[in-house]
């Protein structure tokens, strides 16, 4: 009788002309764009021969209409629950009796939803434009034990750096949703790296939060292939907001989504925002607020491990308690003195962190045109650069500036003629401040074409380099000693970086000398100055060398996007 009532339903049922009234929402449950971005047969139920969106959908309602349903239901709710709201002909299931289900449910937070953005940290590859993720948490619980979803690669550990870009660059690392405790996170990113963490509060009611579980279910059998520009942590996770809010934007204007991106789409769903900063930030800020002799007592006390006298300044005792959980937490390493610290009564300085709120940093990308002037003669710069951020962008981080830009392309229009004046294929620096109690090194790598040279030709750059960072008078000062071949000749180049910035404004300037191995020498000064207007970064930059076409002026506008 049973398979009687099912043949009657499946006849009822016309398959080749169901309509949808939401047929982005069914391909963003599928992660639908063109191409299916999940790769695994488990994460489907139509054959993988031709498969479709349209395909999938008429053997779930087949399938949801036999005496699988159930189970079809109980393994795939949101997509369930989907067709169910446009009201197609398919029985109703109790998803509280799906016993896997309903324990991965119950064993989530779930009365509010957080997007975390995790910032920039150039010394891993994966991270160098930050990272994102989703925290479920309770009401009136420790966020610590919020539960995180996050979308991550799985990277042989054999991979050096080179083959790791390429495999990120091509596809071939596989990528999986993952769910973890977020104190891990907190201890792996704020703990170990370093890093800032903003959580934005997100306005998802309890429904929508449920129906995000559920997909979330879903995708425990979804693999997927990461690639580092357009299938990443930030468009995979805006991709599962964006199935509650149609009005969360899952694609970006140019050929990469970064985690910034992610961040920008959701900004008409935050709330509220909480900042994570890392305790190395916060010594720093207390540092630049002692005077000499309180300076002078913090040294003293963290280089010889002395018993701290109770009687010291509340602004050194805050230092000294923040310096030994840093120094536990991070390097695993118990100052002498940890148990009395930690005992300290002291009243504590109200911080403000000059780090910019990633919503209001500087676009990634940007276009600019400029008058040029050398000694020989003068006409047009056109510059783009697609991603993220130079030497001349406004940074505001107090403990280290960088430059991450890819493909940043310099044009001059001179006599009628328009000529490559460098293409960057590769441009990563990294200024970290050194001081007592944190020694970073800065480096930098850089590949690509340019004209730094004594005859001002074209030329292909390859060059690493390592060094210190110092900050005095609140101002970056940094030397590194590079080696590098530029065509098929082998040079060394020592550099000095200086560089302050004042609110909305930065200056600076670079002073180098390549010495070749033919006994050549190229030596090269360039002073900088850069005010930001909005979107908008009025430059003025003057290189001064002994190439053939000496004394360089560029003026320059450009428009970040």
């Amino acid at each position: 009788m049973n398979i009687v009532i099912i043949f009657f339903l499946l006849l009822s049922i016309n398959l080749n002309a169901i309509e949808l009234n939401n047929t982005q929402k069914w391909n963003n449950l599928l992660h639908y764009k063109g191409e299916f971005k999940v790769i695994n047969n488990e994460f489907y139920l139509s054959d993988s021969k031709d498969r479709t969106p349209s395909k999938e959908l008429k053997e779930t309602i087949s399938l949801l209409n036999s005496v699988k349903g159930k189970e079809v239901a109980c393994n795939f709710p949101a997509r369930y629950l989907y067709l169910k709201n446009e009201k197609l002909n398919i029985p109703s299931f109790e998803l509280d009796e799906c016993r896997e289900l309903k324990s991965f449910v119950d064993n989530f937070k779930k009365d509010k939803v957080s997007i975390v953005f995790t910032s920039e940290y150039i010394n891993s590859p994966s991270s160098a434009f930050g990272h994102i993720m989703l925290i479920f948490n309770d009401n009136n619980t420790s966020i610590d034990i919020a539960d995180t979803i996050h979308f991550s690669s799985m990277i042989e550990p054999s991979d050096n750096a080179f083959k790791y870009t390429y495999k990120m660059a091509t596809s071939q690392y596989n990528a999986y949703f993952i769910r973890e405790p977020f104190f891990k996170k907190i201890y792996q990113y704020n703990t170990i790296e370093q890093r800032f963490m903003y959580i934005y509060d997100l306005d998802l009611n309890k429904q929508k939060i449920l129906n995000l579980i559920y997909h979330i279910y879903e995708l425990r059998k979804a693999t997927f292939k990461y690639n580092f520009l357009h299938v990443n942590c930030s468009s995979e996770i805006i991709s599962l907001l964006n199935l509650e809010d149609s009005h969360i934007k899952t694609d970006s204007s140019l050929l990469f989504y970064l985690p910034i991106d992610g961040i920008k789409s959701v900004k008409i769903k935050i709330t509220n925002i909480t900042t994570l900063t890392p305790m190395y930030n916060k010594i720093d800020l207390l540092i630049s607020k002692m005077s000499k002799d309180e300076l002078d007592e913090f040294n003293i006390i963290i280089r010889t491990n002395k018993l701290p006298d109770h009687n010291i300044a509340d602004i050194v005792k805050e230092s000294l308690v923040y310096y030994s959980i840093y120094q536990f937490r991070k390097h695993h390493v118990s100052f002498k003195s940890y148990d009395e610290i930690m005992k300290f009564k002291y009243k504590q300085t109200v911080l403000t962190d000059e780090y910019v709120d990633p919503l209001k940093k500087t676009q990634p990308a940007n276009i600019g045109i400029g008058y040029y002037n050398s000694s020989k003669n003068n006409g047009l710069s056109i510059n783009f650069r697609p991603l993220l951020l130079d030497k001349y962008d406004i940074q505001n981080n107090n403990l280290q500036e960088a430059d991450i830009s890819l493909l940043n392309t310099e044009l001059i229009y001179i006599n009628n003629k328009l000529k490559l004046y460098k293409f960057d294929l590769l441009d990563i620096s990294s200024y970290a401040v050194r001081n007592n109690f944190h020694r970073p090194l800065s480096w930098s790598l850089y590949s690509g074409y340019n004209r730094n040279n004594k005859s001002n030709n074209l030329k292909i750059e390859n060059t690493i380099g390592f060094g210190v960072t110092k900050k005095y008078f609140n101002s970056f000062n940094s030397v590194l000693v590079n080696i590098g071949i530029e065509n098929d000749i082998f040079y060394t180049k020592p550099i000095y970086n200086f560089s302050k910035t004042l609110q909305n404004m930065k200056f600076g300037f670079s002073i180098y000398t390549k010495e070749y191995i033919e006994k050549a020498r190229y030596i090269n000064k360039t002073f900088y100055w850069d005010m930001k207007l909005n979107n908008f970064l009025i430059g003025l930059n003057l290189t001064i060398d002994n190439s053939s076409n000496k004394n360089k002026l560029n003026c320059s506008i450009k428009y970040n996007f």
